[in-house]
């Protein structure tokens, strides 16, 4: 006799499914799937496309390109002739310059011209408020405010310059501060002495 064969039953896979069962595929969470995934890590820096940059970004901007193009100028030519110095003349037609966006390496001379703007009106204020005469707390305070608005406000609104591009506002508030507020004590002291002390005004 022959052995019994192993019965044929149906698959489970292939029986027919209850329509009123509910289905274990869970449907797309997403049926419109992003074509960039990767775009909201990388966001528009610029979301407002007809916004016109500021001052203080085009100054910026013309700095950094003034810069490429010196650094590009340089790799040309790794060694070029040592630059001769700049003449008074040419000094004060730069500082004189309005809106000229320099930078360090078109204006290296600006320090300079910094400190000598800053020396000068420590004289002229120390002689106006000798002669006033301004006294006490408000000679002291007076000056150094005076200068740091004036001055600040010569090469940010007049020249144009960026600060970043010569190592920052503390940069140049501290170039000349110092030597400057010397000279004012001096000559307004000197002059309040000469004037209302020593007998030239009674």
């Amino acid at each position: 006799p022959r052995a019994p064969g192993p019965s044929l039953s149906p698959s489970p896979s292939l029986e027919p499914k209850d329509p009123t069962q509910p289905s274990n595929l869970s449907p797309d969470p997403n049926p419109n799937p992003d074509p960039d995934p990767d775009r909201n890590l990388h966001p528009n820096p610029n979301p407002n496309p007809n916004a016109m940059p500021t001052d203080k970004a085009r100054r910026r901007a013309a700095g950094k390109r003034q810069k490429a193009t010196e650094q590009a100028a340089a790799e040309a030519n790794p060694n070029p002739k040592k630059a001769e110095p700049a003449t008074i003349r040419v000094i004060l037609r730069k500082a004189m310059q309005r809106d000229a966006g320099w930078t360090k390496y078109t204006f290296p001379e600006f320090f300079e011209v910094v400190f000598w703007i800053r020396v000068v009106l420590s004289v002229i204020f120390g002689l106006v408020c000798g002669l006033m005469p301004i006294t006490g707390a408000l000679g002291v305070i007076l000056f150094p405010t005076v200068t740091i608005a004036g001055v600040s406000g010569y090469y940010t609104y007049f020249l144009g310059i960026d600060e970043e591009q010569f190592g920052g506002q503390g940069e140049l508030l501290k170039e000349g501060m110092m030597v400057s507020i010397a000279m004012y004590v001096l000559v307004w002291t000197s002059t309040y002495t000469a004037v209302h002390v020593g007998g030239m005004v009674r």
